[in-house]
């Protein structure tokens, strides 16, 4: 029986049968039931899509954070080999500089093209090293986007069968207090009907 349509109930004698009026409110309490738990279950994915949104929050910290330490690991370990090939360089130079000044400017010849190589690698490194930062930086913007733009659908989504769960309620209250105004005084149940708080 749908609360929504029209309802009428057979008279007897002091006023209209008993059976078909508590019929009419079971129905109405299971409507109302069914409503309650459309809002539980809304409250529930609500809840789950927050998780997740919290989830990949902290994932992108996570690679934050992971991208930094490899950068400042590069840039450590490049410097080391760098002046490693530097003082290298520089010490064969001066050892082979007493023994003849041909032979000692063509070892400083390589090794400046050496250390040219190794700046050459650095900046190489680096920049491979920016770049993929980025790209992880980039790859967060997008799923914390994502995230929030799903947390809207669902606020949307729950928002809106919450209003029509309070709808259906309204007009369950509204059929009964009808039915309490036509029902003889002696019938009457004292009860208080009261709106679900809408959150």
């Amino acid at each position: 029986m749908n609360p929504q349509e029209g309802i009428t109930f057979q008279k007897q004698l002091n006023g209209y049968n008993r059976d078909e009026v508590d019929r009419y409110v079971e129905n109405l309490a299971g409507a109302f039931q069914t409503a309650n738990e459309e809002y539980k279950t809304v409250c529930a994915e609500y809840n789950e899509l927050l998780y997740e949104y919290k989830k990949i929050e902290t994932e992108r910290e996570q690679q934050s954070k992971a991208s930094s330490e490899i950068v400042a690991k590069l840039l450590i370990e490049t410097e080391l080999v760098a002046q490693k090939i530097t003082g290298d360089a520089e010490s064969e130079a001066e050892i082979l500089k007493s023994t003849a000044q041909a032979e000692a400017k063509k070892i400083l010849e390589d090794a400046y093209l050496e250390k040219a190589s190794a700046q050459i690698e650095i900046k190489k490194l680096t920049g491979d090293a920016e770049t993929e930062a980025s790209e992880t930086k980039n790859r967060a913007r997008k799923l914390m986007s994502d995230a929030q733009i799903n947390s809207v659908q669902i606020n949307l989504h729950a928002k809106h069968n919450l209003e029509q769960a309070n709808g259906s309620i309204r007009q369950i209250i509204a059929s009964l207090q009808e039915l309490l105004a036509v029902m003889p005084e002696e019938t009457h149940v004292e009860q208080t009907l009261e709106m679900p708080i809408a959150f």
